[in-house]
């Protein structure tokens, strides 16, 4: 059975945020819905000698276990714009 992986950059977090690969190799990402999953061909080009030694893989089953919901307050509209009976 296949393994799969996320690829951490350890040169920075967002917050208390990790950052991943993001999808295809175009970024980085926290949200794990836009993070690259990698299989076991492809994450040992990414990892070991010759490449950079900030970068770590993780296996996919243990992020997603330890993985919750967050809000990102850059999504929220302003207060005023809810029609809702709490102040």
């Amino acid at each position: 059975m296949s393994r799969f992986y996320y690829l951490q950059d350890t040169r920075t977090t967002v917050g208390n945020c990790i950052s991943f690969w993001a999808l295809d190799h175009k970024g980085y990402t926290c949200d794990l819905d836009k993070a690259h999953v990698f299989d076991e061909e492809e994450i040992l080009g990414y990892i070991g000698p010759g490449n950079r030694t900030t970068d770590v893989a993780w296996p996919k089953e243990v992020i997603d276990s330890l993985a919750y919901r967050h809000m990102d307050h850059q999504r929220l509209p302003d207060r005023e714009q809810i029609k809702d009976e709490i102040p």
